[in-house]
């Protein structure tokens, strides 16, 4: 980090003295002028351009490092270990909100420090008035209970007195399909086949990464098929399952804790 460094009359007389004796001088009152202004502007330029790196470094947006470990100082918010910057900085500029509690920001900012917690989700109202629920997100589909504790425990310092609240993992919805595919005739077998697997990685990337609460769309379905390959003429369902059930091909509403997912069976994902 760059600071401003003072330094005495004397510091700055000695390199004075020490820079006329390096460059060498005439005795021609001009020069010796010159000579007196160059070095001068010299120790203004270097000063300006530590005050422009300290003033830029003075600023949560551009501040990094032990910078912005000093700024987080000030109002009492302190890295993590193995934070990054960008992550620090979001929770300082919401440190005020934290400090208040009760509120949004800091019950997610808080279960966001448990270890294994990759996203929550608030419902506020869940139960009624005065209550919200904390959907808890982590590497694995389900989240494990004790992951949920230490998040429950943790919101106890930030939660308001009376207010009730829970913390839950995602239910699973489990998703299983079959597709066909109306491939170019001029292909052949295996150039087919290859179309095939690419739409099968394609459809099963989409079905894996729907968030909590979204729909899936059967027009979305086709879009993401028939832009595997300009050789897809076109594409139909042929068997679609919802939690082990055969249901219809359309649109299916998620509810706000519910998420879909591609269903544990080695044949969750089809293509013919």
């Amino acid at each position: 980090m760059i600071v401003l460094n003072t330094k005495t009359f004397d510091e700055l007389k000695e390199e004075a003295t020490s820079d006329l004796q390096a460059v060498g001088f005439n005795t021609s009152p001009g020069a010796i002028a010159k000579l007196f202004m160059n070095i001068v502007n010299q120790n203004i330029a270097n000063l300006y351009d530590t005050l422009t790196v300290n003033h830029i470094r003075a600023f949560v947006t551009t501040a990094d490092g032990a910078a912005l470990d000093a700024i987080g100082v000030l109002v009492q918010c302190f890295r993590l270990k193995d934070e990054t910057d960008d992550n620090f900085r979001y929770r300082i500029v919401n440190q005020c909100l934290t400090l208040a509690t009760s509120n949004e920001t800091a019950i997610r900012l808080t279960a966001l420090t448990v270890e294994g917690v990759n996203d929550v989700i608030l419902k506020p109202y869940s139960m009624g008035a005065g209550s919200f629920t904390v959907i808890v997100l982590s590497d694995e589909d389900t989240t494990s209970t004790g992951i949920l504790q230490s998040v429950r425990n943790k919101l106890l310092d930030v939660h308001g007195y009376g207010i009730r609240y829970n913390v839950v993992s995602p239910t699973l919805t489990y998703i299983k399909i079959k597709q066909r595919l109306v491939i170019n005739s001029s292909l052949s077998d295996i150039e087919k086949q290859e179309i095939k697997y690419d739409a099968q990685l394609a459809l099963s990337d989409y079905l894996s990464h729907l968030t909590i609460g979204e729909d899936i769309v059967t027009d979305k379905i086709t879009q993401i098929l028939m832009n595997v390959s300009e050789n897809v003429i076109e594409e139909s369902n042929m068997d679609f399952y919802i939690n082990g059930e055969k249901a219809l091909y359309v649109n299916q509403s998620c509810r706000w804790f519910e998420r879909f997912i591609p269903s544990k069976e080695s044949d969750n994902i089809v293509i013919i």
